[in-house]
C-alpha cells in the first residue's frame, strides 16, 4: 500500500492553517506583537517543510539556507532586494525586527517531523496552491494612507531623534525652539472601504496620536493606544503659532493652533505662490487655489467638512472642467441605487425564465448526450464568473477584488455553479436556446448584487462606526 504524500502530514497542516487564519483574519483584527511572531514561526515551519518535499534528499540542506535567508531577510541588508522585487516584480512589506529571528527554534522541528504520521486525505494539489497563496500572502505590503494636502505637527524638543532616518513616512526639521514634522504617510490596519477623503479624514483625526506611536513613542506592552490626552498635551505647542519653513523646492507659510495646522497655507517656488488654502485643525477647507509658474489658476478645489465637494480645472483663466465630486453620503446613495437596479434585472430574468418554462415550445435539450451536459454545466460558471467580472468595471465605485480575491471567487463559483446548473440541465431541463443565456445572466447579476451588498454594508459600517467617534468634521 502506497504512503500517502508528505504535505497531507497533520503537523504540516495545522501550522498552514494558523498561518493563513493569522494573516487573514487576526493581524487586521487584533494588530499587534503576538500576530506578527504567529507568522514567523508558523509560516518559517510550514515553508521549510515545503520546501522539503520538493528536495527530499536535501533536507539538512534546504534547512539550512532557510535559517540563512530568513536571517538576510530580516536584515537591513535584504532592503535593497525587496524594494527592487517591490518596484519591478511583486509588492513586498517586512519589518525590520531582530526579535523575530526566534522564530529560527521551529526549524529542528521541521527537520525532525515525521510527514508519514498523521496523515490526512486531502489532496496534495490543492494543498500545494493554498500552500503558495499563504507564502505569498504574509509578504503582502503594509497599507499606508497618504495625504492629498500637506500635513505638519508642531512639537516641543527631545520628542524625537534628529539624528535617526525614518525612512517614507515623516520628516524631522529642527526649529529654534520646537520641531516640526512633515507627515507624508501613517501606516494603517487596512485600507478605507472608499478612497475618498471620509476615510482620510479619520485618519487626520489622531494624525499626532498615530505618529507619536510609530515612532514607539506612545505604546504600552501590548502595542496598543493608550489614553493619549495628558502625554499629547505635554509635547504638542499651545497656542497659536505661524512658521515659515524654507526647503529646496520652495517656501512654505504654515499657521497652527495646538500642533495642528489651522488657518491659511501658503507655498512659494521661486518666490511664485504656487498654492494657497485653509485648514481647520489638521483638515483642509474651503478654498484651495494651485498657480502656474506665471501666477495663473490652474484649478481650485472646494473642501466641505475635510471632503473635496468640487474641482474646477483652468486655461488662460477659462474653466476648461467644473467636476462636482462625491462624497461619502453620495456614494452610498448611489451604490443603494444601482442595487436596486441589478434586484429590478434579477426579477426581471426570473420572470422571464418562469415564462419560458411554461411555454408550449420545447427546446429538445434531452437529445444531448449526459456528458455533454456535464461540460455545459462545468462550463457555464467560468462564463458566469467572467461576466460578473466585466461588470464589475461599468459599476460606479464597485467592489473590486485583489488577486487573492479572485481566485476564491473562482472557487465559489464553481463549488455553487456547478450543482446549480447540473441541477438545470438534467432536473428543470431547458425550454429555449436562450435561456442558457438567460440563466448565466440571472447567476452573473446575483453574484453582482450579494458582492455589492456586502461592499454597502462594510461601507456603512466603517462611515458609522466614524461618525459615532466623531471622527470627521462637526
Amino acid at each position: 500500500m502506497s504512503k500517502k504524500p508528505s504535505l497531507c502530514s497533520v503537523y504540516f497542516l495545522v501550522a498552514l492553517g494558523l498561518l493563513i487564519l493569522n494573516d487573514f483574519y487576526l493581524k487586521q483584527t487584533f494588530h499587534n506583537s503576538l500576530t506578527g511572531k504567529i507568522s514567523d514561526f508558523c509560516g518559517l515551519y510550514a515553508f521549510s517543510f515545503f520546501i522539503t518535499q520538493l528536495f527530499p534528499k536535501q533536507k539538512l540542506n534546504v534547512h539550512v539556507t532557510v535559517a540563512i535567508f530568513f536571517v538576510y531577510w530580516k536584515s537591513p541588508f535584504s532592503s535593497d532586494l525587496i524594494s527592487t522585487i517591490s518596484n519591478n516584480i511583486y509588492p513586498i512589506y517586512r519589518v525590520i525586527d531582530f526579535s523575530d529571528l526566534m522564530a529560527l527554534i521551529v526549524l529542528p522541528f521541521s527537520y525532525f517531523s515525521d510527514s508519514r504520521q498523521f496523515q490526512s486525505k486531502l489532496s496534495t494539489q490543492l494543498i500545494s496552491i493554498i500552500s503558495l497563496i499563504a507564502f505569498c500572502s504574509t509578504t503582502l505590503p503594509q497599507p499606508y494612507q497618504e495625504f492629498k494636502t500637506p500635513q505638519y505637527l508642531l512639537l516641543k524638543k527631545n520628542v524625537f531623534n534628529l539624528n535617526t532616518e525614518y525612512e517614507q513616512d515623516i520628516k524631522v526639521v529642527e526649529l529654534d525652539s520646537v520641531i516640526l514634522i512633515r507627515v507624508y504617510r501613517v501606516p494603517i490596519d487596512k485600507e478605507g472601504e472608499l478612497d475618498d477623503c471620509f476615510f482620510e479624514n479619520l485618519i487626520l483625526k489622531d494624525l499626532d496620536l498615530r505618529v507619536l506611536y510609530l515612532k514607539d513613542l506612545f505604546r504600552d506592552s501590548d502595542k496598543t493606544y493608550l489614553s493619549y490626552s495628558s502625554y499629547r498635551d505635554s509635547v504638542i505647542v499651545k497656542g497659536y503659532q505661524s512658521v515659515e519653513l524654507d526647503s529646496l523646492d520652495g517656501k512654505e507659510v504654515l499657521n497652527f493652533y495646538n500642533g495642528r495646522l489651522n488657518g491659511k497655507f501658503e507655498k512659494y517656488v521661486s518666490n511664485i505662490l504656487v498654492t494657497n488654502g485653509y485648514y481647520q485643525s489638521g483638515f483642509p477647507d474651503s478654498v484651495w487655489t494651485f498657480y502656474d509658474k506665471n501666477s495663473n489658476i490652474e484649478k481650485t478645489r472646494l473642501y466641505q467638512k475635510g471632503e473635496i465637494v468640487k474641482e474646477t480645472k483652468y486655461e488662460s483663466g477659462i474653466v476648461v472642467l467644473d467636476v462636482n465630486i462625491d462624497s461619502r453620503v453620495d456614494h452610498i446613495r448611489t451604490k443603494k441605487f444601482v442595487l436596486a437596479f441589478i434586484v429590478i434585472i434579477i426579477i426581471g430574468l426570473i420572470i422571464f425564465l418562469v415564462k419560458s418554462f411554461k411555454s408550449d415550445f420545447y427546446f429538445d435539450f434531452g437529445k444531448y448526450s449526459w456528458w455533454k451536459k456535464l461540460v455545459t454545466s462545468i462550463v457555464s460558471p467560468i462564463f458566469v464568473f467572467l461576466l460578473s467580472l466585466l461588470m464589475s468595471y461599468v459599476i460606479p465605485q464597485s467592489f473590486t477584488y485583489p488577486f487573492l480575491g479572485i481566485f476564491f471567487e473562482i472557487i465559489l463559483c464553481f463549488m455553487f455553479g456547478i450543482p446549480l446548473f447540473i441541477f438545470i440541465y438534467f432536473i428543470i431541463s431547458i425550454r429555449k436556446e436562450v435561456d442558457f443565456l438567460l440563466y448565466i445572466l440571472l447567476f452573473s447579476f446575483s453574484i453582482i448584487l450579494l458582492k455589492e451588498t456586502l461592499y454597502l454594508k462594510r461601507i456603512l459600517k466603517e462611515t458609522t462606526e466614524g461618525l459615532s467617534k466623531q471622527e470627521c468634521i462637526k
